[in-house]
């Protein structure tokens, strides 16, 4: 009976110290907004480079803003948002945690872009100015 009791009682260290030990070298989550930031930084390098490589022309047509919802490029077939796709990846996050769907607003013979989340507006403008309010500038 005391054999019994010991082998117990070991098993109970044993399975109190494996769950300390894992609960101790368990990796905090991350942040839900640090990950929106991530992405927001990502289209805006991406977007970057698309300027500089004259992809922009490609985005829309005429003297025009050309205003898109992210999902689109994984919709869309054409040169523009293949790239996009391509580079930001199939399993690209383009909601924010709030829900808040990403833009991108294309002035092509400008060579100009806008990053909207929300809505494609001025209040919800995300580059050149922040003007998001459900998100700090950071």
């Amino acid at each position: 009976m005391d054999i019994k009791k010991i082998c117990i009682g070991i098993v109970l260290v044993i399975l109190v110290f494996s769950g300390w030990t894992i609960l101790k070298n368990k990796a905090p989550a991350l942040d839900p907004t640090q990950l929106d930031y991530e992405a927001i930084e990502a289209v805006h390098k991406e977007m970057e480079s698309l300027k500089s490589s004259s992809m922009l022309e490609k985005g829309g047509a005429g003297g025009q803003w050309n205003v898109y919802e992210l999902g689109l490029m994984y919709e869309k077939d054409d040169e523009f948002f293949k790239k996009i796709r391509s580079d930001l990846g199939e399993d690209f996050h383009w909601k924010l945690s709030n829900g808040d769907s990403i833009f991108i607003g294309v002035l092509t013979h400008r060579n100009s872009y806008r990053i909207y989340a929300g809505s494609p507006d001025e209040s919800h403008m995300l580059y050149p100015d922040w003007n998001y309010t459900a998100l700090d500038k950071k």
